[in-house]
């Protein structure tokens, strides 16, 4: 769509942000092809120590983020005074539309009734899958074009209102469809 001085500020700012999302979109989507074909990570993301650590990783359609912390920096030394003491885990997931939260967890149990002693490590991993931000940033380029086609079909800048004709060359009535040609004045008064 060329630049039209005419076009209020906001319509010219919403042409900027579909564009955007649409950029957004084909970018996502490639992410998300990638992703089948070539996995990567996971990817140890600055800021990370050796007792706490962040991963970023990106396979079959998703990207995850992780962080998992040792509770406990050296475990052979912390487990020593608990031989024969079983591990066990902590498990909790969550997943709704293409977001996915899991929490897991080490820990050493009590031989007989399974009481947790102690926690050795803890891990968050948040997921989400490509297709979600693909379709969200496909809405704004979406509406935008079926909003560009209605302008455009109604007229107002020299086009029928009813069939898109362009009218420059009338006077009084469409030549395509015969609809009568709102005179300027009236248009101004339907405008105020």
């Amino acid at each position: 769509m060329a630049h039209d001085p005419t076009m209020p500020a906001i319509g010219r700012g919403l042409t900027a942000a579909a564009a955007i999302s649409l950029l957004l979109c084909i970018a996502t989507a490639a992410l998300g092809l990638l992703s089948y074909a070539r996995p990567i990570g996971p990817i140890r993301l600055p800021g990370s120590t050796a007792t706490s650590y962040r991963e970023l990783a990106l396979a079959r359609g998703y990207v995850a983020l992780s962080h998992t912390q040792w509770l406990v920096p050296n475990p052979a030394a912390a487990t020593a005074p608990f031989p024969g003491y079983p591990y066990g885990a902590e498990l909790s997931e969550w997943t709704a539309m293409g977001l996915h939260w899991r929490h897991e967890g080490m820990t050493l149990q009590r031989p007989g009734d399974g009481k947790v002693v102690m926690v050795l490590t803890r891990s968050n991993i948040f997921a989400v899958w490509l297709g979600l931000p693909m379709l969200l940033s496909a809405v704004l380029p979406a509406w935008w074009m079926i909003r560009s086609r209605k302008l455009k079909r109604k007229g107002g800048t020299g086009t029928c209102r009813v069939c898109g004709y362009d009218l420059r060359a009338s006077t009084e009535r469409c030549p395509e469809c015969g609809t009568p040609i709102p005179r300027v004045d009236e248009f101004v008064k339907g405008c105020g």
